[in-house]
């Protein structure tokens, strides 16, 4: 799988209602975001390969359409997206983070974007309480289309939201035939972030390195160096490092194994309680001054994910048996497609990266310390990334470098 732009298309989602404080609401949808997030990149990771995803795009785009599941449907999905049972914690959860968005964005020191919209068949009738959910909690904007007579005129209007969205990064998210006439509606999530490092690398220290991309093997990559005071810590089998965006408020975190072929033994070791730990360890340590050595990278990636979901445990919203009752009162809606689509540069002044996530509905046809001496954190090797918000913990975007040149 490549890495790079990201889409999904997405059906409704509802979520239960319980009464928590915002603040708790997000922790839980948080929680619940990064648990998929880590469990879908087992999945999604084949040897090799570089990936690249937005597992906060993703979840977004099927919690609109959990919103709307009922029944098995609903059970199954809530089981492999992590979240809650009660439609208003999970609305009060994505409500939250749209807020912390935007303020992240307001402060003007990096770019922050999140938007959703549902485009629907013109003539094809949505409940009123599955709009009221997803316009108050999403934010969402409507579309009116016509799937049945201008199939690909839908297409493309869909997909110019999409590129407006995400700054012309994600451009086609839906090809062609990915629609049909039996398509009613279609569910999207776009994301963009653009920040420029605290601390930039300096373009002229980066020159032409090797990157191990097996243990024998190595290509000529654009290397770039810093050394600055960072988060750092050595665990032995890898070593990790935060490298802080403009104002702080999100961050990129690199885990870098050891050996030239420690990726694998590292993967195994992705699970939502590790990762939680190691970014509570890294946020306690001190800064230490680092030899930092960072290969540019640049990735497009694009990923239907309609199977993946259903070997996770999510069948019965990809079938005949579909429950998706609370969001149409035809009760004939299924899960035709999830799209998803992502987009990563990393160079000397900072990142940006993008994704956009859609889901189309269809008519259903039945170690540590620190010394004086700078620690060396040389990333010429295979290596896992994430782009974090550090103050509620969400993984919004997730990958990793096998091969920077791609």
């Amino acid at each position: 799988m490549r890495q790079g732009l990201l889409a999904v298309f997405l059906v409704l989602m509802m979520v239960p209602a319980v009464g928590l404080a915002q603040g708790d609401a997000v922790s839980s949808v948080v929680q619940g975001s990064n648990t998929f997030a880590l469990k879908l990149y087992q999945h999604l990771k084949e040897e090799g390969n570089n990936l690249f995803f937005s597992p906060y795009s993703i979840s977004s785009a099927l919690a609109m359409t959990y919103v709307g599941a009922r029944g098995r449907t609903k059970e199954e999905m809530a089981k492999v997206l992590h979240l809650p049972s009660d439609v208003e914690v999970v609305g009060k959860g994505f409500s939250g983070m749209e807020k912390r968005f935007t303020e992240i964005a307001q402060k003007g020191l990096v770019e922050l974007i999140n938007a959703n919209s549902l485009w629907v068949q013109r003539d094809y009738s949505l409940l009123d309480s599955f709009l009221g959910i997803t316009k108050r909690y999403f934010q969402t904007e409507v579309h009116l289309v016509d799937f049945r007579g201008n199939t690909e005129g839908a297409r493309q209007e869909i997909n110019r939201w999409v590129e407006v969205k995400t700054k012309n990064r994600i451009r086609d998210l839906i090809g062609r035939g990915q629609l049909d006439s039996l398509t009613r509606l279609v569910l999207c999530n776009a994301i963009y972030f653009k920040g420029k490092w605290a601390v930039p690398f300096v373009e002229e220290a980066t020159r032409k390195e090797e990157f191990w991309v097996s243990r024998n093997k190595s290509v000529q990559v654009d290397m770039m160096h810093l050394e600055n005071n960072f988060k750092y810590v050595d665990l032995g089998v890898f070593k990790a490092i935060e490298l802080f965006y403009g104002g702080g408020d999100v961050s990129m975190v690199i885990f870098l194994p050891r050996e030239r072929d420690g990726l694998s033994l590292l993967e195994k070791r992705l699970t939502p309680k590790n990762i939680e730990g190691w970014l509570m360890l890294l946020t306690g340590m001190p800064e230490v001054e680092v030899k930092v050595s960072l290969p540019r990278f640049r990735f497009e990636e694009a990923v239907e994910l309609s199977k993946v979901l259903a070997k996770m445990g999510m069948r019965s919203a990809f079938s005949g048996k579909a429950d998706f009752s609370g969001i149409s009162k035809q009760k004939d809606l299924c899960i035709s497609k999830v799209i998803h689509k992502a987009f990563i540069d990393v160079n000397e002044e900072g990142t940006e990266a993008a994704g956009a996530s859609a889901v189309v509905m269809r008519k259903a046809a039945v170690q540590v310390g620190w010394m004086n001496e700078p620690k060396v954190f040389r990333a010429d090797h295979p290596f896992v990334f994430l782009l974090v918000d550090n103050r509620t913990g969400a993984i919004l975007f997730i990958g990793r470098v096998v091969n920077p040149n791609g």
